[in-house]
């Protein structure tokens, strides 16, 4: 009897394996960056930012939506100032657990010193007071 076995199909944007190692020479921390906003009713908001640290690279992996009074809205780019969706992503569909970010794949990449681009759009017709978390890792270089 022969038994046909059939490659195993890999996720092209899943890390390698479980805490892999950085890179030699690199040190990494988990960080968040919080963003935080005020819409009033029906307000659109376009060239928000959230400022990166000049100490470090981060890896945006993650997003979450910490709290909002009301629906609303929004969108996000890379470093280079393309969005990643054509279209906003809608607030209630991100999620509100840390623990279960809305993931980012693959991860984006900002510089020391860079900033993560946001529009806004509230779409409840009410003052909406928008927390936002960016999740990821910070790396540093290591001194030699």
């Amino acid at each position: 009897m022969h038994i046909m076995s059939f490659p195993y199909i890999t996720n092209p944007f899943a890390p390698s394996g479980l805490a892999v190692p950085p890179v030699a020479g690199i040190h990494e921390e988990s960080a968040i960056y919080v963003f935080s906003f005020v819409l009033t009713a029906n307000q659109i908001k376009t060239n928000l930012e959230v400022s990166i640290d000049t100490d470090s690279d981060f890896y945006l992996k993650g997003i979450v939506i910490a709290s909002a009074t009301s629906d609303f809205r929004f969108r996000y780019a890379d470093e280079s100032g393309y969005y990643t969706s054509n279209a906003m992503l809608d607030s209630s569909a991100i999620p509100v657990n840390a623990a279960l970010p809305f993931p980012v794949t693959p991860q984006l990449r900002y510089s020391a010193g860079g900033r993560i681009p946001i529009d806004l759009t509230d779409t409840s017709g009410a003052g909406n007071t928008i927390n936002m978390w960016f999740l990821g890792t910070k790396r540093f270089q290591k001194s030699r």
